[in-house]
């Protein structure tokens, strides 16, 4: 039994084995640095993109030409100097989640609350409509608070770096 929870854990991990070639963000003050691997996702913008309209790109990474300094797409790639900003998203984090079911919730109420005002006898309209304005801005908020987080690419505090981690052998020296 432990022998098989052991394996099983190994193939959980093998995605993180087996990405040796790997795109890090080096940020000031962050030592946990943010790092992309082949098969995640990433949300950049280029130099290229017009300045008034922020387009942003997101695509999944097939792969990394480290010969070239690029990286691959299923349909393209780009360089990593032509990025100009990487955003990072908070989606899968509690305070996002919950902010989402409070707004959700909110709007129900205050929905209810509203159709229980036009019928003649309500007796709890006024308190459904105020908790649900109420849980709907706290909602609202929480998952403003928590979204996107932009890192402008500029050379001196944020950095992209791709990075080869394969083991390489050592050659045998003609020297014995």
């Amino acid at each position: 039994m432990r022998r098989s929870i052991i394996f099983f854990y190994f193939f959980l991990s093998i995605n993180a084995i087996l990405a040796q070639k790997v795109l890090k963000l080096d940020t000031p003050r962050n030592p946990s640095r943010m790092s992309f691997l082949i098969g995640s996702t990433i949300t950049f913008q280029t130099e290229g993109d017009d300045k008034k309209n922020k387009i942003w790109t997101t695509r999944r990474i097939t792969g990394f030409d480290l010969d070239r300094h690029q990286i691959l797409f299923d349909d393209w790639a780009v360089t990593v100097e032509d990025i100009s900003a990487v955003r990072k998203g908070n989606e899968r984090r509690f305070i996002h989640k919950t902010g989402a079911a409070l707004f959700t919730f909110g709007t129900g109420a205050a929905f209810f609350g509203m159709l229980g005002k036009l019928t003649p006898n309500c007796p709890n309209c006024n308190e459904a409509m105020v908790i649900g304005a109420s849980s709907g801005v706290v909602g609202w908020l929480l998952t403003r608070i928590s979204g996107f987080k932009t890192f402008k690419i500029d050379g001196k505090n944020n950095k992209l770096r791709l990075l080869d981690l394969t083991p390489k052998p050592e050659k045998p020296s003609d020297k014995v």
